[in-house]
């Protein structure tokens, strides 16, 4: 019995083992089945399909279209997608730039505008074509440029103080170029210049921020094309705000002898109305309508000088002029025959000419009286004069008072007759 057991036994592990062996052949052959199924699937299986894209397509009659005196607005780089079939093995042995696409820009040209225009591809040995794009749309037009005027849209967001006023918009520049297909670029009849001031609130100043030139046509829609340009899409636009002041009208002295205890100055009009920009208007608080010399004021008198608004105001009203009334206050003027007449300067023989010169003085009653002839010089200083002049001439010159007498000038300009002669 367990011989027959063993004997049982030893048949069954001997039918196990051949089993196995059995097994093996048929597990090598499915995988060699499998990897040949996948070579002739993917590698060698005529009807593979693969998409290429990005394929630059090839624009034909460019020159030609150049010819004529068109041009293409929409660039020139394009690319399609095709779908292939083949043998994969032979597909991969092609790049995009094995395959040509091209498109005839003038094969169905008619009018301006945007084209669309067929693909013609051409495929290397092996391939087939499957499916492609069949078209790209070309804008094709002739090139045309316009000038036309700036203008500005005068909402602006913003507002003024009382005593301000604001004026119109300003743009930075009077016009502007456009530039594009002439379909379009005709049918623009405009151009305006946006800009929002609502940032800077209440102003004060002339404030300016950049805007955005936009284009119209004659019923006042805006256009809006990739193909146009400006050559200036934005540009500063100034809002000017003014201000109105009312300043005194004055006048400036040439050496100061003048002041309130020696003259009384009247100047009518006494003021004047300025406007103009609010930060030049603010730094103004006198109008100086002239200078008075007042050596040559040698009584009372009445002097007229035209009034010139300066940069940055206008006058408000028709004014054009000032008088400058002068009243003498505690002077009087005394002549004095001077004989102390001298002449320096310079390296030539030289003496003076004249015996006398008669010299004018204003001052008070009292300094005058203590001044005598010999307390005054008169004096020309030839040195910067020309070496070459010789004989008796006329110089100018200065009068000089020794001592201290306040409040004392001369009137008048004095010259001095002078022989020179050379060295020697």
């Amino acid at each position: 019995m367990n011989k027959e057991k063993i004997e049982n036994g030893a048949v069954r592990a001997d039918g196990n083992k051949t089993r196995r062996f059995n097994v093996l052949p048929k597990i090598i052959c499915l995988f060699f089945a499998v990897v040949i199924w996948y070579y002739v699937m993917q590698v060698d299986n005529p009807d593979y399909k693969q998409t290429i894209s990005g394929i630059k397509v090839n624009l034909v009659n460019t020159d030609e279209l150049t010819n004529r005196g068109l041009s293409i607005f929409n660039g020139t780089s394009y690319t399609a997608d095709i779908t292939v079939s083949g043998k994969k093995s032979v597909i991969n042995n092609y790049t995009s730039e094995d395959i040509s696409i091209k498109a005839d820009i003038l094969k169905n040209y008619t009018t301006a505008g945007m084209q669309v225009v067929d693909l013609d591809v051409t495929l290397p040995s092996g391939l087939s074509l499957v499916s492609q794009d069949n078209s790209i749309s070309v804008f094709v037009d002739e090139k045309t440029s316009v000038k036309l005027p700036v203008t500005v849209d005068q909402r602006t967001g913003a507002t003024t103080s009382a005593e301000y006023e604001s004026g119109a918009l300003v743009p930075e520049f009077s016009e502007v170029t456009v530039k594009g297909p002439k379909t379009i670029v005709d049918t623009i009849d405009s151009a305006k210049v946006k800009a929002d001031f609502s940032e800077f609130g209440i102003l004060e100043s002339t404030i300016t921020t950049n805007g955005t030139v936009t284009l119209y046509n004659k019923n006042g829609e805006e256009i809006s094309s990739a193909y146009v340009t400006l050559d200036y899409p934005t540009m500063k636009v100034t809002y000017p705000i003014y201000l109105t002041k009312d300043v005194p009208v004055s006048v400036d002295f040439k050496y100061g002898f003048f002041n309130e205890s020696n003259v009384d100055i009247s100047i009518n009009p006494a003021s004047v109305l300025i406007r103009g920009d609010a930060a030049d208007v603010k730094k103004v608080s006198e109008v100086v309508c002239g200078v008075i010399d007042e050596k040559q004021v040698d009584r009372d008198k009445t002097i007229t000088f035209g009034l010139v608004p300066e940069e940055g105001y206008d006058f408000v009203d028709d004014v054009t002029a000032a008088q400058v009334t002068i009243s003498n206050v505690g002077t009087v003027t005394k002549i004095y025959r001077v004989e102390n007449l001298a002449v320096t300067g310079g390296d030539r023989n030289c003496e003076v000419a004249d015996e006398y010169v008669d010299v004018t003085l204003r001052g008070p009653a009292a300094e005058l009286s203590d001044i005598t002839a010999e307390d005054i010089s008169v004096i020309s200083d030839i040195s910067d004069y020309d070496s070459s002049l010789t004989g008796e001439l006329s110089f100018d010159a200065e009068v000089t008072l020794s001592g201290d007498h306040p409040g004392v000038w001369e009137i008048g300009n004095y010259k001095l007759t002078v022989r020179v002669s050379n060295n020697g």
